[in-house]
């Protein structure tokens, strides 16, 4: 059966979605299509993806049943806010399985499938049911599609005991410029290498490589395919970052992070990773720089604990994926 996902990519958007539909479809291992508005450059030429091109406008159904039709698409996957309940409606007739991946826990859908990775309380999952009665829900992280390199490195990553290497990531565009901000705590700490990851879509690049080169004790990486970001992971000690599918992938691997909350729809992961003692969290509206060292400052006091959160990370998130999304997928 041939599998089409509706998923888009911009400096607005970011990259998250598009990279777990790409996990996603090479956990798939069918022949997939990606309906598209807004694409990262670097990813059209893709091998394991078609990439097909749609209207940059409003979504338009007709248009997108005539392709549909012509690659004879029999489970579309969509992990696309703007994609609404009306619009799920009106494509779920063309389709043999509609699947719908979504981290908002209080937002109707009309879909077969509704997937949520995020990390939800018993309230929040309620919610979610009752909103969609007649979908089959697949709640919690083992849902959430991860390249296959993290799943060869869980097997080899230890336990981090201390802190002789951060890394710093908040997403492909970063929207609020997090990263340019926090360069400054490096030289607080000079004994530390600091590993700096800037998406694609990141529209301060060009700033943020003028003035790395003033700290010896950062190196800055672009535009890094996810092989590279998992080796980076499971080489690093501590991260700074946001809430999105990276916290995942950071918890995955057993490193601690100390998160900002930088979009809203990062909030519920946040809050319930927090209850669950696996990250430290610092507020956007209140983030001083002050804050940020006094943290780090902590775990470099306290290793015991440090260790614990690895370790807590570390065990939280073991899962087959493979087992968990085909099996979902071709019930």
């Amino acid at each position: 059966m041939n599998v089409a996902f509706i998923v888009d990519a911009s400096s607005k958007i970011g990259l998250g979605h598009w990279s777990r539909c790409i996990n996603f479809s090479k956990i798939l291992r069918k022949k997939n299509y990606f309906f598209s508005r807004y694409y990262p450059h670097e990813h059209k030429k893709l091998n394991n993806i078609n990439l097909i091109k749609i209207k940059k406008n409003k979504f338009n159904i007709k248009e997108l049943k005539e392709k549909i039709k012509k690659y004879d698409i029999k489970i579309l996957i969509i992990d696309n806010y703007y994609f609404n309940y009306k619009l799920q409606k009106q494509i779920k007739k063309y389709v043999y399985k509609l699947i719908v991946i979504d981290d908002y826990y209080n937002k109707k859908h009309f879909c077969d499938i509704l997937l949520n990775y995020s990390f939800l309380d018993k309230k929040e999952k309620l919610i979610l049911k009752k909103n969609n009665p007649k979908a089959v829900l697949a709640l919690g992280p083992k849902y959430l599609p991860l390249n296959l390199k993290f799943i060869e490195l869980k097997k080899k990553v230890k336990l981090r005991k201390n802190v002789k290497k951060i890394l710093v990531f908040f997403g492909g565009s970063d929207s609020l410029n997090m990263t340019e901000k926090l360069i400054v705590i490096s030289k607080f700490f000079h004994n530390i290498k600091f590993s700096i990851i800037l998406g694609s879509l990141n529209k301060k690049r060009m700033e943020i490589s003028k003035k790395v080169k003033n700290y010896k004790n950062i190196k800055l990486f672009c535009s890094i395919k996810n092989e590279k970001m998992a080796n980076l992971i499971s080489n690093s000690d501590l991260a700074i970052g946001a809430g999105g599918v990276n916290l995942f992938e950071r918890i995955y691997l057993g490193l601690p992070s100390i998160v900002v909350d930088v979009n809203k729809n990062q909030h519920t992961n946040i809050k319930n990773s927090k209850k669950r003692e696996l990250i430290r969290h610092l507020n956007y509206k209140s983030f001083t720089i002050d804050k940020l060292k006094m943290l780090i400052q902590e775990f470099l006091e306290n290793e015991e604990k440090f260790y614990k959160i690895s370790k807590k990370c570390f065990y939280h998130l073991k899962y087959d994926q493979k087992k968990y999304l085909r099996g979902l997928v071709f019930l």
